[in-house]
C-alpha cells in the first residue's frame, strides 16, 4: 500500500491533531500546540498553510465555527503509520521485515524489552 505522504512539518501538525482526537482545534490552538510541543516558533500563516495542504490532500477537513474552521483528521494515525513504515521496508528494505530490524539493532542498539517483544511477536 503506498501512503500519501506529508511532509516532516505537515506531520508535526498531524501529530498534534492526532494528538487530540476528541478537541475542536482551530488554527491558533493548533499553532500553539506545534509551537510549545515541537518546540517551534512557527507564525500562524505558516500554520495555516500546512493546514491548507494537508486538507487539499486529503488528511483533513475543515468545518466552519462562526468565523474560524476547526480541523479534523481524515487519516487514521495508526493506519498512516503502518503504510509509511511498510512502504519503507519495500523500498529500502526490498520487503524484508528482517532486513528492517536489522538496521535497527545496528544504528542504535535493541533492549532487552524490544527483544522480549520480538520475540513473542514470532
Amino acid at each position: 500500500m503506498r501512503a500519501q505522504h506529508a511532509t516532516e512539518c505537515e506531520l508535526l501538525v498531524m501529530k498534534c491533531i492526532w494528538m487530540n482526537p476528541d478537541k475542536e482545534l482551530s488554527m491558533p490552538a493548533i499553532n500553539e500546540l506545534v509551537n510549545k510541543t515541537y518546540n517551534k516558533e512557527w507564525a500562524p500563516q505558516t500554520v495555516s498553510t500546512f493546514l491548507k495542504r494537508l486538507r487539499n490532500r486529503g488528511f483533513i477537513e475543515a468545518e466552519r465555527r462562526g468565523r474560524s474552521f476547526v480541523y479534523h483528521s481524515l487519516i487514521n494515525a495508526e493506519d498512516y503509520k503502518a503504510a509509511t513504515v511498510m512502504d519503507c521496508c519495500e523500498f529500502w528494505c526490498e520487503g524484508d521485515a528482517a532486513k528492517m530490524v536489522e538496521i535497527v539493532k545496528e544504528d542504535r542498539g535493541l533492549s532487552a524489552e524490544e527483544i522480549k517483544k520480538l520475540k513473542e511477536l514470532l
